[in-house]
């Protein structure tokens, strides 16, 4: 006699490769971040995450998924410190998210 019919779903756990190399200027009035793209089938773009301290707390400040590995934060402050770091997300619902990049620290004092 054979079983009752099963089926089953696969399902992505699996979050897309930690982001490297994040760097961050402050030139004008914004803080330009690049970091490596890393490649992926699944790659639903970046979030980034910003704090004013050290062992703060990283909130978010893309309001979509970053499609490249460069974003300008135009609410960054002058004279100030900042830290940033970046994750990688991909397509599944809900989102797999990477561990975050190192992190990037980031002066926004403007040059004379």
């Amino acid at each position: 006699e054979t079983s009752n019919e099963a089926s089953a779903t696969p399902l992505d756990i699996f979050p897309p490769e930690i982001p490297t190399g994040l760097v961050g200027v402050y030139i004008g009035s914004a803080v330009n971040l690049h970091w490596n793209q890393a490649q992926s089938d699944d790659f639903a773009g970046f979030n980034v995450y910003r704090s004013d301290k050290k062992d703060g707390e990283f909130v978010k400040i893309n309001p979509q998924p970053v499609l490249n590995a460069t974003y300008q934060d135009a609410t960054a402050a002058a004279k100030k410190r900042y830290y940033y770091r970046v994750t990688a997300i991909d397509d599944e619902t809900p989102a797999n998210e990477s561990k975050p990049s190192t992190v990037a620290i980031v002066d926004t004092y403007p040059l004379d």
